[in-house]
């Protein structure tokens, strides 16, 4: 009975060795790096997952293999491609389907930040996020946004994106200003109202106090519209 259970154990420990030694079929690593190496993105800020793998079941991976581009468009979300390779001197081709997600290092925003209020750089932090489905430009520094204020309400959690934020206007509605009529040496000047914001270099309306009336003019500087 003895010499039975030692023959039993014994085929159970080389079974569990033979299972253990078995060389994997490492497949989804080897399809992420021709991914990778295809499209010359960074591991660090990409992460791709193998949906649709069929060499998952094979025993041994293709040597040569060519991952051919089946689109266009940015290497993110939802995507496939096709993988040429021969086998028995038969070129064969296999569809792989993959999911992409691109994490950047962001601006994120604390709390909320009311529109038309003047940023500052204790309202935000920097954060690696994911942002496969931004569809705007985010911020990577407040260097690029110092002296902006807030275009829209800005919600705690967001990512922070240049169409969020706009330049401080020249002219603010609601501002004193002065009206100039005239061009050259014959110029009248008046005091007026801004009904509309805007910078230099554009027109607005305003409103003529000693008049009443609505006029437009351009922004020559600050506090100052032309009407020629």
């Amino acid at each position: 009975m003895k010499k039975i259970y030692k023959i039993l154990l014994a085929a159970i420990l080389f079974l569990s060795f033979s299972l253990a030694a078995a060389p994997e079929n490492d497949s989804e690593t080897w399809l992420i790096k021709l991914f990778l190496e295809k499209y010359d993105l960074e591991s660090e800020t990409y992460v791709v997952e193998v949906l649709l793998n069929p060499f998952e079941n094979q025993e041994f991976l293709p040597e040569k293999a060519k991952l051919i581009i089946l689109t266009q468009r940015k290497p993110v979300g939802l995507f496939s491609v096709k993988i040429e390779f021969f086998q028995e001197g038969i070129k064969l081709s296999k569809q792989v389907k993959y999911r992409i997600k691109k994490y950047e290092k962001v601006l994120i925003i604390n709390d909320l930040v009311t529109r038309n209020t003047l940023v500052a750089e204790n309202m935000f932090h920097v954060e690696r996020t994911d942002v496969t489905r931004l569809k705007e430009c985010p911020i990577y520094d407040f260097s690029e946004i110092s002296g902006l204020r807030a275009k829209r309400n800005l919600r705690r959690g967001k990512i922070l994106t240049t169409a969020s934020l706009e330049k401080v206007p020249d002219i603010i509605f609601g501002n004193n200003l002065a009206i100039i009529y005239g061009s050259g040496s014959f110029r009248v000047s008046a005091e007026g109202i801004a009904l509309q914001n805007g910078s230099i270099g554009e027109m607005i309306k305003v409103k003529n106090v000693q008049s009443k009336k609505i006029i437009r003019g351009r922004i020559s500087e600050k506090g100052v519209v032309r009407v020629e």
